[in-house]
């Protein structure tokens, strides 16, 4: 039984019943393959690379495509709620049973495992849902294991059906502000069993996908539908007769996998060794070093939150191809590449404290492949990087943003600080030159300041000048002046020169005095002829650290009035309420990345009174399985936008693990 192979499991986290008020589909993965599923265990979806796919990644689903007005921000939501249905709307997949589901329990294995335990009658069902590791690699494949047991006197015949709801395609990549619509290839799959191999195939033959469905049963298949080609969602359901004798258990297994050798491979394994293999690298992964838990005084819930999203992130957002890794925001909604939310995402596995040398190297060696992978296969639009782009590297979104073009150079400097050399740096010298020199041809005619078409919330600017990317800009050019002397001495010499230049024009042109509270304060935008915008966004984390960066000092009045302003009712983009907090007006409401801000700014201030209370607040911001939505309604604390959103789980995990943090250091 399934519960023998978890006995010696180091965590199992109880998750929810399915009365939860803040639920959504349990996640896993393997950084190369991922599956979400329902309440019940179902699958409601596979996502994987795939280069062929119009975004480089292919998603089955019960969901469908993403149709309509893409430009409707109602039409979005509407379509991102879809993914949070429940049982009766979506027909996931896995096993579906005769009788109606009386209870449901829901936990997670080391993190990254879903076990589901469900009550019907006359029976009891336990499932797992696994992708796999085997010898440290990872197998793209999702395994379903289940265990049924009956909990009746008399002999039980059971009628079980096996499929669901298909259709194979790209995500549908479905953004507020879109920038760059993906035209949908095909919507034509066929779904058929092919008997020899024992085997369903969901194929979508326009872009070569397929996903083949392996059931691995005690008793034979009694009915299969027949193959059917369609454009639109359809059913498809192979059935068998499942005979329990008085309180015994059966053991039924099914594979997911786009790739008929992995299949192959995975069916192969005893239930047991994958389980156990995959369990124990999550564990050693994900494993604190007990000094930080003791100095940070992490509780048990702060332990399972930062576990889960640094899980999440490796496992769900990472994609590994050959030497490079691609970071996308989530891997369901947007499986996409934002440089700004991958930066500490990067920065949350380079700094975590894993008790294990070899954990250590797997994060950084994650991190150098995405470095690779940002100089290498991320593609640029008039040499700049894209507001975000594809796992390819092809670009999404065309569109000039400032701090995105800082975000690679300063991650390079932060791997070389951390992993003690230079390499990064001496390999991509060439492309550091060529994107300072891209930078250079926003710069103001008279002042070391930048223009940018774009906040970091993706939102046009007010004004060209904006300053929390003028912290990453100054931050990067000053590291760069540090690490570059040895690489190249004329450059670094540059660098230094500039963020002293930046430093002094941000004080003349980039501080003004709020004209309701009469304190001067950052602003937020400005077109440094007079006219500015007094605002604090939750996506410009970089205001929030500039003393950690060493921008300014903790004591510096004007940052202490900026943050005392950012969490305030004065800031349009502060959303008051029982559930309040930091927003943005990108998606107007609470946005949990807005309160590891505050975690982040009361932190560097040194007030531990209320840093316990933002600790508080985070633990109360989580999803049922540990993760932070996008955002929560101020008054009601339900889900606004997005239950999937990388960048605030990586952001906490990074507050409360960083050594450099837990020092009070700086750069």
């Amino acid at each position: 039984m399934l519960e023998e192979v978890f006995k010696g499991a180091k965590s199992e986290s109880f998750i929810y019943e399915i009365k939860f008020a803040r639920s959504k589909p349990q996640d896993t993965g393997n950084s190369g393959i991922t599956a979400s599923l329902g309440v019940y265990g179902d699958i409601i979806a596979i996502g994987c690379a795939f280069p062929k796919a119009p975004t480089g990644f292919m998603q089955l689903t019960p969901v469908g495509p993403f149709m309509g007005d893409h430009y409707s921000r109602e039409n979005v939501l509407r379509y991102r709620q879809m993914f949070l249905q429940d049982k009766f709307s979506l027909i996931g997949y896995g096993l579906h049973f005769p009788s109606p589901i009386n209870s449901s329990r829901v936990s997670m294995i080391n993190h990254m495992i879903p076990r589901v335990i469900l009550k019907i009658s006359r029976a009891k069902i336990e499932s797992v849902t696994v992708a796999p590791i085997i010898e440290g690699r990872s197998i793209k494949a999702i395994v379903q294991s289940y265990s049924i047991t009956s909990s009746d006197k008399n002999p039980l015949t059971m009628p079980i059906s096996i499929g669901g709801r298909f259709y194979l395609n790209r995500p549908a990549i479905s953004e507020i502000t879109e920038a760059g619509i993906i035209a949908y290839t095909s919507h034509k799959n066929k779904i058929y069993y092919e008997k020899e191999e024992d085997v369903i195939i969901c194929e979508n033959p326009e872009i070569g996908a397929k996903m083949f469905i392996k059931p691995q049963l005690p008793f034979s298949l009694v009915e299969v539908d027949k193959p059917i080609t369609a454009t639109h969602l359809v059913n498809f359901f192979a059935r068998f007769l499942l005979k329990l004798s008085p309180k015994k258990t059966e053991e039924i297994r099914i594979i997911y996998s786009p790739e008929e050798k992995d299949l192959q491979m995975i069916s192969k394994l005893h239930t047991e060794r994958i389980l156990e293999e995959t369990a124990n690298y999550w564990d050693e992964v994900l494993e604190i070093d007990p000094e930080i838990v003791k100095n940070n005084a992490l509780t048990n819930l702060d332990d399972h939150i930062i576990k889960r999203n640094l899980a999440y992130t490796v496992g769900c957002c990472l994609y590994e191809e050959n030497d490079t890794t691609s970071l996308i925001a989530d891997h369901v909604i947007l499986p996409a590449s934002w440089n700004r939310d991958s930066f500490y995402m990067a920065i949350a596995m380079l700094e975590y404290p894993a008790s294990y040398k070899k954990a250590r190297k797997i994060l950084t060696e994650h991190v150098r492949k995405y470095l690779n992978w940002l100089f290498e296969k991320a593609q640029k639009s008039d040499g700049s990087w894209g507001r975000s782009h594809l796992i390819t590297g092809e670009v999404k979104d065309d569109v000039f943003q400032l701090d995105q073009q800082f975000y690679p150079l300063l991650l390079a400097v932060l791997y070389c600080k951390v992993v003690l050399n230079n390499s990064i740096l001496e390999k991509y010298i060439d492309n550091i030159r060529q994107a300072i020199n891209l930078v250079e041809l926003y710069k103001h005619p008279h002042f070391a300041l930048y223009a940018t078409k774009e906040t970091p919330a993706d939102d046009l600017v007010s004004y060209p000048y904006q300053f929390s990317a003028h912290v990453i800009a100054w931050t990067t050019f000053y590291m760069l002046g540090e690490y570059l002397k040895e690489i190249d001495p004329e450059l670094a010499s540059f660098c230094e020169e500039r963020a002293t230049e930046i430093k002094e024009a941000v004080m003349e042109k980039m501080v003004a005095t709020h004209p309701e509270l009469g304190r001067e304060l950052y602003v937020y935008t400005t077109d440094l002829v007079g006219n500015c915008e007094f605002l604090h966004d939750a996506n410009d984390l970089p205001t929030i650290l500039a003393p950690y960066f060493g921008f300014c000092d903790t004591d510096d009045p004007i940052w202490r009035n900026t943050v005392e302003f950012a969490f305030s009712k004065e800031n349009p983009a502060y959303y008051p309420g029982s559930f309040g907090g930091l927003g943005s007006r990108h998606a107007p409401a609470k946005w949990t990345l807005g309160d590891v801000q505050e975690l982040l700014a009361y932190n560097l201030i040194g007030s531990e009174r209320h840093v316990e209370k933002i600790r508080k607040k985070l633990r109360g911001d989580i999803m049922v399985d540990g993760l932070f939505p996008e955002t929560i309604d101020p008054e009601t604390g339900i889900l606004s936008t997005r239950a999937w959103f990388a960048w605030p789980g990586a952001a906490f995990v990074w507050a409360l693990t960083s050594w450099r943090f837990a020092e009070v250091g700086y750069y």
